[in-house]
């Protein structure tokens, strides 16, 4: 036998023996049985998921399994990937049985594993629907008097996007092209705006929802400052003044017992509320007294206390009505009255 032939000889039988003891390796992967604990994650979806919400989407579990070495390989390669269970199109918690969700699986099938058991056998997702509204955009420019009666919108109405359950949990949803202080207090008035501004969903806190969409995005709003409106808390208190028919004057005495109001915040004007700062106009609250109430009051049969009427602020002498608020309430305080009858006169006197 020459050498060439020997070689040969070894060659072929260190293949036949290599072949064999990986035929060996390949039968004794795939016939060991072995059991091992496999952290998996699956998740719920929706046959459309543009339409349908489902909270919470991930359900993390761990399953004892059981297989040969391939098949717990194969399994642990689809826990990586992750699983995922389609939920029933329907509003309200469904409750999905695991085992029985990943025996239904193709994929779980195919690897070849049995499962044993789960930690977390069973999840409750709640499906919810996300709906449309359509809704009218009202413009809002606190701080502003504007020349148009309404402001003009554009678009004047939007479209809400939302789950269905927040529908009844808010029923008075509204949408705003709101026009912050601080941007209107830089325009210039008599001069035509544009803006493009966002739409202001209310109340505030459907805006801090998930799944909570306007639109469009933004809207433009179109007006003219006729004038700004300012607040100022005034610092002295306000007098208190009644107005009523004079012809009664001499039947009967009406005193005041409150004659002041105080923490009073008026609302007004720019130009007006500069006045009053410089002390060229002044705030007075007025108190109108028929002469039936007076009657009544000192029958007994009305009540000594009645609402303010109306604020003004009077600038040389002519009086302009100004919005209030006492305490950050614009409910009218009530004033507190003192009426007698006076004596009556004889005749001729």
């Amino acid at each position: 036998m020459t050498m060439a032939t020997s070689l040969r000889s070894e060659i072929g039988s260190y293949l036949i023996i290599t072949t064999a003891a990986l035929l060996i390796w390949f039968w004794a992967a795939g016939e060991t049985r072995e059991q091992k604990t496999i952290n998996c994650t699956i998740e719920f979806v929706a046959p459309d998921s543009k339409a349908w919400i489902i909270e919470p989407s991930l359900h993390t579990f761990n399953m004892s399994v059981e297989g040969s070495r391939l098949a717990i390989q194969r399994l642990e390669t689809l826990a990586q990937e992750g699983l995922t269970y389609t939920v029933v199109a329907e509003v309200g918690e469904q409750i999905v049985d695991i085992a029985q969700a990943l025996h239904d699986d193709p994929e779980f099938k195919a690897t070849g594993a049995a499962l044993l058991s789960i930690d977390r056998p069973q999840a409750t997702p709640l499906i919810d629907q996300l709906i449309t509204m359509e809704l009218s955009v009202t413009p809002s420019l606190p701080g502003v008097q504007t020349v148009e009666a309404q402001p003009r919108v554009e678009p004047s109405s939007v479209t809400l996007t939302l789950p269905s359950r927040l529908q009844s949990q808010f029923p008075n949803i509204q949408i705003q092209a709101f026009l912050d202080q601080n941007v209107s207090s830089q325009l210039s008035e008599d001069v035509p705006h544009q803006l493009d501004i966002p739409p202001r969903l209310l109340p505030v806190a459907l805006s801090n929802i998930e799944h909570v969409s306007i639109e469009p995005a933004l809207v433009k709003l179109s007006f003219t400052i006729r004038s700004q409106i300012r607040e100022l808390t005034l610092d002295t208190p306000v007098n208190v003044q009644l107005q009523g028919p004079w012809e009664d004057q001499n039947d009967f005495l009406v005193e005041l017992e409150t004659d002041r109001l105080r923490d009073v915040t008026v609302i007004a004007d720019a130009e007006l509320i500069r006045q009053i700062e410089s002390g060229e106009a002044t705030v007075i609250a007025i108190v109108h007294l028929k002469s039936r109430d007076k009657q009544n009051i000192v029958n007994g049969t009305g009540q000594a206390e009645k609402p303010v009427s109306f604020f003004m602020a009077i600038v040389e002498d002519v009086g302009y009505p100004v919005q209030v608020t006492i305490n950050g309430s614009d409910v009218p305080p009530m004033i507190s009255l003192r009426v007698t009858a006076r004596p009556s006169q004889p005749a001729g006197e």
